[in-house]
């Protein structure tokens, strides 16, 4: 009688006990897979903010491209024969023929070649002609350049230069 009495007095206790402890597991459990749920999530946060960041240099390469591609697309034979011309009368050199020959389709752009006589009184006027040719933004490539004394009989001393510049274009 004594076990019986001590258990109904304990009953309700031992019952919550074990109610609190199955709540407790499963409590436990929930908050075990909750954490595993925002450590995946945190994981795939970073991912996707890794990605976003590719994605926007992608864009920005992009842009810059298209910038660069308006750029050097934006000159046609005469703006290119005006501009050569230009930058002659800067470095104190005469032209005293200028003509295109045949453009030359590449991969991934068209060259434009152009076949130029200057004259100049040094070497130093070539120099510079040939240097603000090439840094100009419109993109000219020297290719070739020979340079003679001018002949005799001519009207003055001098020097004369033949000249093969290219300049590119990209395909739009």
């Amino acid at each position: 009688m004594a076990l019986t009495g001590l258990v109904n007095q304990y009953k309700n206790r031992v019952l919550n006990i074990a109610v609190i402890i199955i709540a407790l597991i499963i409590a436990v459990n929930i908050y075990k897979s909750q954490a595993r749920a925002i450590a995946a999530l945190r994981e795939s946060k970073d991912t996707e903010l890794k990605k976003n960041t590719v994605l926007t240099s992608l864009s920005l390469s992009e842009k810059d491209i298209n910038h660069y591609k308006e750029v050097i697309n934006k000159k046609s034979i005469s703006s290119v024969i005006n501009t050569i011309g230009n930058i002659a009368n800067e470095a104190g050199v005469k032209i005293t023929s200028l003509r295109p020959e045949q453009e030359a389709v590449k991969d991934y752009y068209l060259k434009y070649p152009f076949a130029l006589s200057v004259k100049a009184k040094t070497y130093h006027e070539i120099g510079r002609f040939i240097s603000k040719l090439e840094a100009h933004p419109d993109i000219y490539m020297v290719e070739l350049i020979e340079i003679k004394n001018e002949a005799e009989e001519s009207q003055g001393k001098g020097l004369v230069a033949d000249i093969k510049v290219s300049t590119v274009l990209l395909p739009q």
